[in-house]
């Protein structure tokens, strides 16, 4: 839906409760203020962490270790904290299997 049929359905709504039209257009333009706010932070966040990004990517012991510890914060929840070493211990050799390709088809559990 356009963003003038967002907004003229808005102002409809809120004046059938009793609230003037300009109120609704006020607010309106506080959130799309917010918005180009949080497009400007998320641009912020990217390059902060791109500029903190590494790779262990030639060090296979290291990338592994790397590897299982990411799987292992994903994979935190009160189901699987008794299983948790063994279900990183899958996705890592599920990662592993792409080999870089980035096809999701060559992993087979």
């Amino acid at each position: 839906m356009p963003r003038s049929a967002h907004l003229l359905c808005a102002n409809h709504c809120q004046t059938n409760h009793g609230n003037s039209p300009n109120t609704v257009l006020i607010a309106c333009g506080v959130v799309q203020q917010s918005a180009a706010g949080f497009r400007e932070a998320e641009a912020v966040a990217k390059a902060e962490l791109a500029g903190a990004a590494f790779s262990h990517a030639e060090h296979p012991e290291t990338f592994r270790k790397d590897l299982l510890n990411i799987a292992k914060t994903t994979l935190s929840s009160k189901i699987l904290t008794a299983d948790k070493e063994h279900f990183a211990e899958l996705a890592v050799e599920a990662i592993s299997r792409l080999k870089g390709s980035g096809n999701l088809d060559a992993i087979h559990l």
